[in-house]
Parts: structure tokens; sequence; C-alpha cells
């Protein structure tokens, strides 16, 4: 992902894990690959995940999703932020 900065992809992988963020306004993290701190990229969503993509954030753990967004990093850590489609 480090070598597509900048792009547009479109990922496929197994969510190894996902945190929400306390607060308002705050990102939903979904961690690819592995849970944090081992994960291979993150996808950070903002809003109401649940409402957003009408699926149960617990449900995902485990499940192989396809995802399109630009790579972007953020302290050090690559990610995908509000991808278009999952």
């Amino acid at each position: 992902a480090k070598n597509n900065m900048g792009k547009e992809v479109t990922v496929e992988a197994k969510v190894g894990g996902v945190r929400p963020s306390p607060g308002e306004g705050r990102p939903t993290y979904i961690n690819l690959g592995a849970d944090y701190p081992d994960q291979d990229l993150t996808i950070a969503i903002f809003g109401d995940f649940e409402a957003k993509y009408k699926l149960k954030l617990n449900d995902l753990v485990g499940k192989i999703i396809q995802v399109k967004g630009i790579v972007s990093e953020y302290r050090g850590r690559v990610q995908l932020k509000d991808p278009e489609k999952m």
C-alpha cells in the first residue's frame, strides 16, 4: 500500500479487528490483515459506520471485504480514509 500513496486503489483483505473511537466525529477503524498494532492497512470511517454501510461492525471480524479508496498515511500508518464501497 505504501507504494500507492495518494492513489485510488481497491483492496481485498481479511478483517483482523475493529476499533470504534469514542466521541462524536471520531473515526471507526477497521484493521486489515491482522488486528492493531500488527495490521497491514487501516480503514478510517468517519460518522456512524453501521448507518452508513448498513452492517454491524463486529460482524466484519474474520471476513474478507473489498474496499476502494485513496491511500494516505496517518501517524506513520497506512490507511484508506472513508472508502467508497464496502
